[in-house]
Formats: structure tokens, C-alpha cells, sequence
């Protein structure tokens, strides 16, 4: 049974998810199969690993039906409809979650269409309350908002004999943010993924929705008017107006968003603060790391546990190259618990390591990179440029051209990276070879690196190269001063 679409979800649940589908599959309401409680009881008990040798068809049915003589389709029959009785429970898990108003909504529904009308109006209260005290003003917000509303209408309208205008033009303007907001999120996430839409007229109505809101006086839907921003800042070809306006903005209506839409929103900030540092503007390093303190003060600088890491590595990389070295070491010592256990390790080594390449402590660097047994995928290519970086500090000749070799190859077959950034890769690669070279064996070549690293348009770690060469040329002028 290991390993069974089964076994997956169930590991899938957490603890606290376990305990509620214990409660659904022993409620008479959505189950009333004896067998299929019976082996789910069998389960549980190997919960949360699931490994464990007992964990094998014919055991599992000899404890179910001890007098039996083992039948593969009885415990294949279980085994569905104990799966099926668990996706049930997801789903129903996440109409709840999802639609906070959604039990309301049904009552109200219900009691409407079987004319007990009398119960409306204090449930309607009572769901509007809800409603206002809900914390956020997202899309989930504005389609409750919308379905309350078109029950309203529907019960004024037809029971209470009230303006049909003005109930409609309430749920149409709940209607009208709902659309907005699900829209411009959709156009945002494209946007951000893809830097530059490819194809602006495939999202259609997209003129006109932009036209709306610059139109509009959108005060009063707060998410409506953030989203609109940054798909503004993302699409017009000079977005700095933009950035600047949610910079402000951003932090003072932060409290209306969930904490993965404001990451979001927050990624997108600092993905335009790199592409204006790419182009030379140097004050976007700063506005960058007033950002991620931003999401720091917060907490949702860790939200995505898939890309805690490479925020973690960024905010020390950030800190560092504005030289605030000792705010940057307590911050990877504080934040390393936030880190995804299975590379938590790693990645403190990682940036311990790069707090002592900074400090120009090279042989406690190279302790610290010596120690990283497993590195997050997002921050590998990082790694092995410290690592690098640490061997031509420290004189290490032929490692460096060893994993000079190994990084190139594995850049190579790197399929996930453009061509742009796999020739930017590859020139790092191929220029510290030559900076070992002219430092060790042939000084006399310096001239030749310096003309042709002038030359090269794609190049990551730029800075610290040019300042290698810097220092290459001050000893050699130093070398040949006439006394």
C-alpha cells in the first residue's frame, strides 16, 4: 500500500487536518461504510510517516478481516473509497476556507426559497457584520460582498417592494471591485512573471479596465487601486511614478491583503528596484533592502517556504554590499529557524561564509563553505561563485579551475536558464580563470584581460572583477615604481 495515491494525500494532512477528517470519516452524515472506518483506524496509526512494514496489503486486511483469506479487490475497493471520502473532506475544507460566507449564504438561500422569510433580515445582519469584520478587502472579500448583496436585492426586491435601482446598483458595484480586483491580480501575476507582456491585446478589456481606473477615484477599494499600480509600474515603459507611489502606499494599506498576496506584491517591488540597478541606478540597491526590512517588520519575508531561502541570501547580500555588516550578521543569526529545515543548514553556512568574504576573512569563509553539505537549489550558482571567489583569494589555483570547469559544465546543461544569463554565467567562469592566470603565472597578460572584460556585455559579479583587476594593475604598478 506505500507510496498509493492513499498514502499521499494522508501524508499531505497536518496534524490538526488529521484530527478533523478522523471526525468526518466517523460522522453518520458523509459516512456510514463500517469497513472503510475500520481501515482507516488501521492507518492512522502509521500517521504522519507512513513507513513501517506492517504497511502492506495483506496485513492490513488480515487485521480487518482476520477469519478471511486475503481478496486483493476487497482492500483495493476500501482503499477508494476511503481516497474518495478524503478528497471529499479537502474539498469541503476548502469551501470553507475559501468562502467565508458560504454556510451563511446556503441558510439564507435555503430559507428563502421555502418562504420561511421571516428569519432573513437578522440573518442578513448578522452575515453583514461578518462581512465588515472580515480583515481583508480581496477578491474573496468583494465576491462575498457581491453574493450577500444579489440576495439582498433578491429580498427586497421581491418582498419588500423597495427601490429595484438602488438594491441593484449595490450589488453591481460589489460586482464591478470582485471583477477588478480578480482581473488586474491575473494581469499583475502575468506581468511579473514574464517582466514584459509579449502579447499585450491577447488580455482583452485590458484598455478599457486601465481607462476605468484612472478615471475613477478608487479611495474607497484600497486593493483595487494597489493592484492597479503595479500593473501599471510593470506595463508602462517608465514605471518610476508608479514604484514610487506604492512605496508609499503599500505599507499604509498592507493590513487589507493576505500575507501571500502582499509577498507578491512586495517581489514585484524589488524585482523593479534589480531591473533599475541593472541599468546602472544605484539607488534602487537601497530602496531594495528597505524593502525586504519592510516584509521583514511584516512577517512575510518568510511566507513562501519555497523561496525563504533565496529572500534569506538576498537580504544578506543586500546588507552587505551596503556595508551594514553588523545589522547583517544579526539578521542570519536571528531569521536561520525560518529557514526550510531540510536546507537550513546550508544556507546559514552559505551566508556566514559570505558574511567573512566580506569582512576579508577568507580561511573562515572557506570553513564555513566546507561545511555546506546540501544547498538550496535557488542558491546554488551563488555558492559556487563564493566558492570561487574564496579560492582565488586564498591562492587555491587548481581548485578554482576544477570548479571553474564543473560550474561551466553544469551552466551548460542548465536548462532552466536563458541564454542570456547562461553566456553571463559562463564569462564569470571564464574571466576568473584569467584573473588566476594573470595573478599567478603571467602578469605581463593583464592588459589583455582588462581590454576584453571591458568588452563583455553579459557578466555577473561585474563589480568585484573590475575591482580585481583594479588591484592587479596597482601591484604592478607598485612592482615597477622606480625608487
Amino acid at each position: 500500500m506505500e507510496n498509493t495515491k492513499l498514502i499521499q494525500v494522508l501524508q499531505s494532512l497536518s496534524p490538526l487536518e488529521m484530527k478533523r477528517f478522523d471526525k468526518f470519516v466517523h460522522s453518520p452524515y458523509f459516512n456510514s461504510h463500517e469497513d472503510t472506518i475500520a481501515l482507516f483506524e488501521v492507518l492512522k496509526a502509521y500517521y504522519p510517516d507512513f513507513d513501517h512494514p506492517g504497511l502492506d496489503n495483506q496485513e492490513i486486511f488480515a487485521q480487518l478481516y482476520p477469519a478471511k483469506r486475503f481478496q486483493a479487490n476487497q482492500i483495493y475497493t476500501l482503499n477508494k473509497y476511503l481516497l474518495n471520502l478524503l478528497l471529499d473532506f479537502l474539498a469541503q475544507e476548502e469551501i470553507e476556507n475559501e468562502s467565508f460566507l458560504s454556510r451563511d449564504l446556503a441558510l439564507k438561500r435555503a430559507l428563502y426559497k421555502k418562504q420561511l422569510h421571516k428569519f432573513l433580515p437578522r440573518l442578513i445582519e448578522k452575515s453583514e457584520e461578518k462581512l465588515e469584520s472580515h480583515p481583508y478587502r480581496n477578491a474573496n472579500f468583494f465576491r462575498e460582498s457581491y453574493r450577500l448583496e444579489e440576495l439582498k436585492t433578491e429580498y427586497v426586491v421581491n418582498l419588500k417592494n423597495r427601490s429595484v435601482e438602488t438594491s441593484y446598483k449595490t450589488a453591481m458595484e460589489q460586482l464591478d471591485a470582485y471583477y477588478l480586483v480578480q482581473k488586474l491580480s491575473y494581469v499583475f501575476a502575468l506581468l511579473n512573471r514574464q517582466r514584459v507582456l509579449a502579447n499585450e491585446e491577447d488580455i482583452q478589456l485590458l484598455e478599457e479596465i486601465v481607462s476605468f481606473c484612472e478615471k475613477k477615484d478608487l479611495s474607497d477599494w484600497p486593493v483595487v487601486e494597489i493592484y492597479f499600480q503595479t500593473v501599471m509600474m510593470l506595463k508602462s515603459p517608465n514605471g518610476s511614478n508608479y514604484f514610487n507611489k506604492l512605496r508609499k502606499d503599500l505599507p499604509q494599506k498592507s493590513h487589507w491583503f493576505e500575507k501571500e498576496e502582499l509577498t507578491a506584491l512586495y517581489t514585484s517591488l524589488i524585482n523593479f528596484c534589480t531591473q533599475r540597478y541593472k541599468r546602472g541606478n544605484m539607488a534602487f540597491l537601497r530602496y531594495m533592502f528597505d524593502l525586504y526590512k519592510e516584509m521583514l517588520e511584516l512577517d512575510i519575508l518568510f511566507t513562501v517556504p519555497h523561496v525563504a531561502s533565496l529572500f534569506y541570501k538576498n537580504v544578506v547580500t543586500l546588507g552587505l554590499k551596503l556595508k551594514e555588516g553588523e545589522w547583517t550578521e544579526q539578521f542570519i543569526k536571528t531569521y536561520k529557524d525560518r529557514i526550510d529545515p531540510q536546507y537550513r543548514k546550508g544556507v546559514f553556512n552559505y551566508n556566514m561564509a559570505n558574511l567573512h568574504f566580506f569582512k576579508g576573512e577568507y580561511s573562515k569563509c572557506l570553513k564555513y563553505l566546507q561545511r555546506v553539505e546540501i544547498i538550496d537549489p535557488f542558491i546554488k550558482l551563488n555558492y559556487d561563485m563564493l566558492l570561487m571567489k574564496t579560492y582565488y583569494e586564498c591562492g587555491e589555483i587548481e581548485a578554482l579551475y576544477s570548479l571553474c570547469a564543473s560550474f561551466s559544465a553544469y551552466i551548460r546543461r542548465n536548462n532552466a536558464l536563458s541564454d542570456n544569463n547562461k553566456q553571463a554565467y559562463l564569462n564569470m567562469a571564464k574571466y576568473m580563470r584569467r584573473l588566476a592566470k594573470v595573478k599567478f603565472v603571467n602578469k605581463h597578460r593583464l592588459n589583455a584581460l582588462r581590454e576584453s572584460f571591458y568588452e563583455a556585455s553579459l557578466l555577473v559579479e561585474r563589480d568585484w572583477i573590475a575591482e580585481k583587476i583594479e588591484e592587479l594593475s596597482k601591484n604592478l604598478r607598485r612592482r615597477y615604481r622606480p625608487d
